[in-house]
This record gives C-alpha cells, structure tokens and sequence, in this order.
C-alpha cells in the first residue's frame, strides 16, 4: 500500500481526541526539524563551534585541560580564526618549576579568575618554570586579559610575578614551539604580531620586566610602545 494511503487511513479511522493530539504535536515535530537543520547548516558554516580547538602537541612539558584537572567552564565563547596577535602578561602568582605544584597553581588562578564572575580561566595558555605550557581557555576560545584586544588575540600568561621572578630560556622556547604549531593549524596568521600586555595596555607591569627586557627572544614581537611597560 503507498504510504499517503497508508497514512490517510490511519488519519481517517483515528478517533477525535487522536486527531487533536495530532493537530497539537505536528507544530512541535516542525519546530524540532526546524532546528535541527539551522544548527547543522551553522555547524556546517562554523566548525568550531561546535568544540575547541586540540593543539597538536604530544610534548611531556605540555598539558591539556584535563591533564591539570581544570574546572569546567561556565561558559564558551569562539575566536574567529585565524587571529593576528598574541599578547604576553604574566599571572602575578607564586611562581613554579615544577609540574604538580605548577599544577596546583593552576587550579589557585583558575579558581580566582572564576571567583571574580569570569566564566573560566583569562588567557588561553599559560606557562610555568621550566618550560611547562598549559592549555588555558584553549586555542580558539575567547580569553580574558586584555578587554580590547581579546577578541582579536591568543593570550599567554607566565605564572609567577616577573617583576621579581626570573623567567628561563625553556619558557620563552615552548612558547615559540607553541605559536609555530598555532600558525600551522590555522589559529594565528602566520605574519601575526606579539606585544607585551603592558604595550597595549600602558603604564601598566605585565608581564614584568624580567620578562619585558628578554622579549627579543620572540621572533614576531613589535618594540613599539615598550616605553609603556612600568619596571
């Protein structure tokens, strides 16, 4: 029997309160598909709204989210990629060489960023002593450090306070190991530009000036406003 036969029989050997029920779910079931296909064109259109961004990392000095234990987040909001700056601050915490208490200092910032009503933690990576990087927020989430300039950026955070601590070699390479990887998978352009926190938000210490006199040490950092950077 074809199925607009079939169905019309159904229809017409139905009861009345059957065919309300009908009448009432049919809107319903319309709306549902309705939905289900703007997401799945929106998804189509934006892929990465659907999930983060996975760097392509395997090295032991770098860690995901769930390797720290992260909280999750309150709320996610997306970078359109690719970006065209990265801005280096630092987190003015205690600073760590080593993995467990970096990880530990971890889970202190995390907790303050989102005790303070943010919804996870600021940057979208941040690095420890001795070369240790962190997935933040995360490659293409929207950060939280500099307001202007976070919807336009990759945001790293050194943790420690470098207007006192002393950075070390391993953290500026990773660093550079990270951005390379960033550049290759379509996160930053590969003719992206880096400030120090304190040039685009002046008068200001982050990221410390034991970091801000060793900023050569990126190869696409941009001089200009360093007279900015209080020391």
């Amino acid at each position: 029997m074809p199925f607009p036969v079939y169905v019309r029989n159904i229809v017409k050997n139905s009861s009345r309160a059957e065919k309300l029920c009908c009448l009432v779910a049919l809107p319903v079931l319309i709306t549902c598909v309705t939905l289900i296909v703007l997401f799945a064109v929106q998804a189509n259109n934006n892929p990465e709204a659907l999930h983060s961004v996975t760097v392509g990392l395997k090295e032991p000095w770098y860690l995901r989210r769930g390797d720290w234990h992260a909280m999750s987040p309150h709320r996610i909001e997306f970078l359109e990629l690719p970006v065209s700056y990265v801005i280096i601050g630092h987190a003015a915490s205690h600073y760590c060489n080593q993995l467990y208490p970096c990880i530990e200092q971890m889970l202190l910032i995390q907790e303050a960023f989102m005790r303070r009503g943010m919804n996870d933690i600021g940057p979208n990576f941040l690095v420890g002593g001795n070369g240790y990087v962190f997935e933040g927020r995360g490659a293409n989430v929207l950060g939280a450090m500099v307001t202007s300039w976070n919807k336009k950026s990759i945001t790293i955070m050194f943790m420690g306070n470098y207007v006192v601590d002393m950075p070390d070699q391993a953290q500026f390479d990773h660093i550079n190991v990270l951005l390379d990887v960033l550049v290759k998978e379509r996160v930053l352009r590969s003719n992206y530009t880096l400030y120090a926190q304190c040039q685009v938000k002046p008068h200001t210490y982050a990221p410390g000036r034991h970091i801000t006199e060793r900023m050569k040490n990126f190869p696409h950092w941009n001089p200009v406003n360093i007279s900015g950077c209080l020391i």
